[in-house]
């Protein structure tokens, strides 16, 4: 589904996640992007922040903390473009791009920092469908994502109610 939207021919880089037991599959997108032609960032965490690192290959990842694989010390670390689609976990969406996380704050963090230089990049959560649910509690600071991307269906959020 997310090949099909034309904002992926026109994107620069596709920055992901690895994802956790529970959380949907996110290896598929990292081969289509880099099959496209793509840079592919992945996070690594430093001290209590996330910084993105290109990955061109599966074997340049290690387990880190918490159990998520990372891009290992080889990896240069780059700045999102600002026409990259960030791929985003999450506990829970909503149909007005709120998201919840796990409640560390991570993604929060690198995602306000890439919101304010990376205007145009597009932020998709990912996750299963029975993830969507009516209303995730959001906070001033919280980042919203611009379109939900899950097994069943690729939702652009619905502006209409936001506080």
């Amino acid at each position: 589904m997310l090949v099909a939207w034309g904002g992926f021919a026109l994107s620069s880089e596709i920055v992901a996640f690895s994802s956790l037991s529970d959380e949907m599959d996110s290896s598929p997108f990292h081969e289509v992007a880099i099959l496209a032609g793509k840079r592919v960032l992945l996070p690594r965490m430093v001290g209590e922040s996330l910084e993105f690192a290109v990955v061109r290959q599966a074997d340049h990842l290690n387990v880190g903390r918490f159990g998520v694989r990372e891009p290992d010390s080889s990896c240069p670390v780059q700045r999102v473009d600002a026409r990259a689609i960030v791929l985003v976990p999450g506990v829970a969406f909503d149909r007005a791009g709120g998201r919840l996380g796990r409640g560390a704050g991570y993604y929060d963090r690198a995602l306000a920092e890439i919101r304010e230089y990376a205007v145009n990049a597009t932020f998709i959560g990912v996750g299963f469908s029975h993830q969507i649910v009516d209303r995730v509690p959001m906070m001033s600071h919280d980042v919203r994502m611009d379109a939900i991307l899950s097994d069943e269906n690729f939702l652009w959020v619905e502006c209409d109610g936001l506080e």
